[in-house]
């Protein structure tokens, strides 16, 4: 018996508002600002109210008032922040007292509308947009993440390989430099009257400089890593490898979850600090913070 059957059932009444407007952009290759923009122009947000995931796994209606104008307030804004940041939906906002928050694609994973408001309106049903579609880009989706979790464990991997290679022609150039000096040392009184040890010494020297120039020419490619990963200081100060390590795991776990309404981060650490006495305390602000470095670290390596 599932005791949350009912529940799970009513919430498949309901469509993700950034799924939607993926799901559309997908269909006929447009921006997703671009299908924003289209539903504000076909007075979309005159015809849908928002719904949203209560904390207890419930979609419930959260915004029906509608606006002097006829406008529902919530759709109206989240269909304008796509356009405004061209479908990331990443933004700063400043609170009264200047402390700054930090904003992602994740804020608007609680958010829903009625899939018969979507699927249903005019601009919709133009470019034949099914529930069916739906099904198949969540399937699609979910196998992405796991690819891009995959790419970016061999990214990694790829990345220590590098790093070991170079640091044996570091070690390689040092030997060949002291193999040399001992040569020269104990040829030094003979060198001038044999013009084979002469070649030898040419032939050692050649190769020394064949070696400095291969050895500069890694230090500058390791350094270009170092910089493609660099990230500017921030008050979080973790290390680059710690966010990427905390975003792959949240993506992993996203992909483990089967209710989709459970998948945001934000409910994924709501969940640990419920289950996890010990680590209660940081304030939201801070937890904020972390996952969004974590998320801008983990957008860097996947570009």
């Amino acid at each position: 018996m599932n005791l949350f059957e009912d529940i799970e059932i009513e919430n498949t009444k309901f469509i993700n508002i950034v799924e939607a407007l993926e799901l559309a952009s997908r269909k006929i290759s447009y921006g997703v600002s671009d299908i924003a923009r289209r539903l504000l122009l076909d007075e979309f947000n005159k015809t849908a109210c928002m719904f949203k995931l209560n904390d207890y796994g419930k979609i419930e209606l959260y915004c029906s008032e509608q606006e002097f104008n006829g406008n529902y307030g919530v759709t109206t804004e989240f269909l304008k922040l796509a356009i405004s940041t061209d479908g990331t939906f990443e933004y700063v906002e400043t609170d009264v007292y200047d402390n700054e928050y930090e904003y992602t694609k994740d804020h608007w994973l609680e958010y829903y509308w009625l899939k018969s408001d979507f699927f249903n309106f005019s601009s919709i049903k133009k470019i034949d947009i099914s529930e069916e579609d739906y099904k198949n880009f969540l399937e699609a989706d979910s196998q992405e993440c796991l690819y891009d979790f995959m790419a970016q464990l061999n990214k990694q991997e790829d990345d220590k390989k590098f790093k070991e290679k170079a640091k044996n022609v570091s070690i390689n150039f040092f030997q060949e430099v002291t193999e040399f000096e001992s040569i020269q040392e104990l040829g030094e009184n003979t060198v001038k009257n044999s013009n084979n040890q002469s070649d030898l010494v040419k032939e050692l020297n050649e190769e020394i400089e064949k070696l400095k120039t291969e050895l500069l020419k890694k230090e500058e490619e390791m350094q270009c890593q170092q910089d493609k990963n660099a990230m500017e200081p921030q008050e979080i100060n973790y290390k680059n490898s710690d966010l990427l390590l905390i975003a792959a795991l949240l993506s992993a776990l996203q992909n483990e979850i089967k209710v989709k309404a459970n998948r945001s981060q934000s409910k994924i650490l709501q969940k640990i600090e419920d289950e996890h006495i010990g680590i209660k305390g940081f304030s939201k602000s801070r937890t904020e913070k972390i996952i969004a470095e974590a998320n801008k670290a983990y957008k860097l390596l996947k570009n």
